[in-house]
């Protein structure tokens, strides 16, 4: 298959195998908790995604002056970019939910028009976005009064989402005026600001939310009460691995391992202002949506490893093997034989789930960048999509260096290109505490020291980093899967803090 040449294709298109959506919104925008979309399973991970999902909900509304749960579902159409550099989509969001306490109901709809743009940076890319409503309709009712939205209402939303080569963080700013007309002639008020964050990868991602409204009560012209409330969602969902052994003993295989699919949803409120009416519980609440948990069982790991037993990267081997990320025959060799960076492409490409579909197929004839990686070489697939997403360069023009032995700097770069955040590191030259700081690269100063900071980067019992050292299939396949530990849960209390 010849490889269409165009502008960013594959940034724009794959992160996670999926085409690129509308970065946030698995809560909504109003402050409210879904039950979240999961992360793929290994045996469903290349289906695509859909633009449209329904998702279990829960949203505290405080339009009557108290807080009232409203349960239902929440309906997300994110819209689709396409492949432009720029250009528009429609994304709409729809509600209906009901107090469980009263039956009555809530229904929000909302559709937008979402401008976008592309702009490309060195190891990765920034999608700007900007949402105008064309659509939104409202009606709540509560304790027998219904509040219907206004038409003079206002609504607006900006965002940018940094695709690195494994990890979409993004960041949107959601501003609202919405004013309800009740059916006994008050009038309802509400400033809204909302700062939805997150990001999204094959091992974990999150979405936070913080929500600050403004609540204000009119009868004609006269003020009739006044609340200040801050709501703090979060939707966190990542994956987890466990060893079992097997039963009954007389079986061919002596231990099994299970990766569980977690989700939780939850959201925690302030009412900031003084209201002599309501309990410190009303004054202060929480919600969750309690979500089962899926659970699939791994590749068997290979009976060859049991000349790891008893080795300090045994358990770390054998979970690569069973998550089919090292997929080669088990030999002894690998514990002193010396990974090349095309055996180590492919690890990283394997572990963060990057779609290699495109070169699959390759024909001599192809698009050749590296004059070492022809189109007929079983590793291209991995070296050209590590290439289209940014993550290697190669060590020279038209050279990747694919039967090279990767030393431990280069390793430490490249997949701190993944998660993309060498800004971590406070100057460009920074100066690291290991003892050995002087050997360390000047292009990879700055990536080390951000993975130390991070905790993912470690020196040896001297202090040293041993930056210009070769990395066996062992030591490799144990940085890799330290690697995945931090994107499961390591990046989760970096982003959002141990809860």
């Amino acid at each position: 298959m010849r490889r269409k040449m165009g502008v960013l294709l594959i940034i724009l298109l794959f992160i996670n195998n999926t085409l690129v959506f509308g970065a946030e919104g698995e809560a909504g925008f109003f402050g409210g908790i879904s039950e979240g979309v999961n992360l793929p399973r290994e045996i469903d991970q290349y289906m695509n995604n859909q633009g449209t999902t329904t998702l279990d909900y829960k949203e505290i509304v405080f339009i009557s002056g108290e807080p009232v749960e409203f349960e239902g579902t929440i309906t997300i159409n994110k819209g689709n970019m396409g492949n432009n550099e720029r250009g528009s989509y429609n994304e709409s969001i729809n509600i209906e939910a009901i107090n469980p306490q009263t039956d009555e109901a809530m229904n929000k709809s909302i559709q937008l028009l979402t401008s976008y743009r592309v702009v490309e940076k060195e190891f990765g890319t920034h999608i700007i976005r900007n949402s105008a409503v064309t659509s939104w309709n409202e009606t709540i009712n509560v304790e027998g009064t219904a509040y219907t939205l206004n038409p003079s209402s206002t609504f607006s939303k900006t965002s940018v989402e940094d695709i690195t080569p494994g990890i979409s963080y993004y960041s949107t700013d959601l501003r609202y005026h919405a004013i309800y007309d009740a059916d006994n002639n008050d009038r309802i008020v509400v400033d809204a600001y909302n700062n939805i964050y997150g990001y999204n990868q094959t091992w974990s991602k999150i979405e936070t939310q913080s929500m600050n409204q403004s609540i204000a009560a009119y009868s004609g012209n006269e003020e009739l009460w006044q609340m200040n409330v801050n709501v703090n969602p979060v939707i966190e969902a990542k994956k987890s691995i466990y060893a079992t052994e097997s039963s009954p003993n007389p079986i061919s295989f002596r231990e099994t391992y299970t990766q569980r699919l977690e989700r939780n949803s939850s959201l925690t409120y302030n009412i900031a202002t003084n209201h002599n009416h309501l309990t410190q519980q009303q004054m202060n609440n929480s919600a969750t949506i309690e979500t089962a948990n899926d659970i699939e069982y791994l590749t068997l790991p290979p009976q060859e490893l049991s000349f790891l037993t008893g080795h300090w990267a045994e358990e770390d081997i054998k979970q690569l093997y069973s998550l089919e990320i090292l997929d080669n025959l088990p030999h002894q060799n690998m514990l002193y034989q010396s990974m090349t960076r095309g055996e180590y492409i492919k690890l990283l490409c394997k572990t963060m789930n990057l779609d290699i579909s495109e070169h699959e197929d390759a024909e001599e004839g192809d698009l050749q960048v590296f004059d070492d990686v022809p189109p007929n070489n079983p590793l291209y697939p991995y070296i050209m999509t590590a290439y289209d997403h940014k993550l290697t360069k190669g060590i020279a023009v038209n050279t990747f260096g694919i039967h090279q032995p990767i030393t431990r700097e280069e390793a430490f770069v490249i997949y701190m290109r993944i998660i993309g955040l060498d800004n971590i590191a406070t100057t460009d030259n920074p100066r690291t505490p290991f003892v050995d700081n002087d050997e360390i690269a000047s292009w990879a100063i700055k990536e080390i020291e951000a993975g130390r900071v991070l905790g993912i980067i470690h020196g040896d019992s001297n202090g040293r980093v041993n930056a210009k050292s070769y990395i066996s299939a062992v030591e490799a396949g144990s940085l890799i899967n330290r690697f995945i530990d931090y994107l499961r849960s390591g990046l989760v209390d970096d982003f959002i803090g141990p809860r």
